[in-house]
């Protein structure tokens, strides 16, 4: 009994084998990948910058203007709800 389903089922297998399986060699090309890694790198660079300049300057001012409450309550309600309409302009 398992002979027989292992006959049934050999042919198949060696059919889905050499779909699968392949052999050819396959070289990507360099560009997108440089591409993506300097954009990357650039997109990284602002980012710094931008939470640099995030922390140390405007953190301050707006916390000296609002106070630690003020700031929170723009961050984490006033900020997205205004992200949000804009966006949905």
């Amino acid at each position: 009994m398992i002979e027989d389903t292992r006959n049934q089922i050999e042919p198949q297998t060696q059919e889905l084998l050499e779909t699968v399986q392949d052999t050819s060699d396959v070289s990507p090309s360099e560009k997108p990948i440089i591409e993506v890694f300097a954009w990357s790198t650039v997109m990284v660079l602002f980012a710094n910058i931008g939470i640099f300049f995030g922390v140390h300057l405007l953190g301050t001012f707006v916390s000296f203007a609002v106070g630690k409450f003020g700031a929170a309550l723009l961050a984490f309600i006033a900020l997205p709800v205004y992200a949000h309409h804009t966006i949905k302009k």
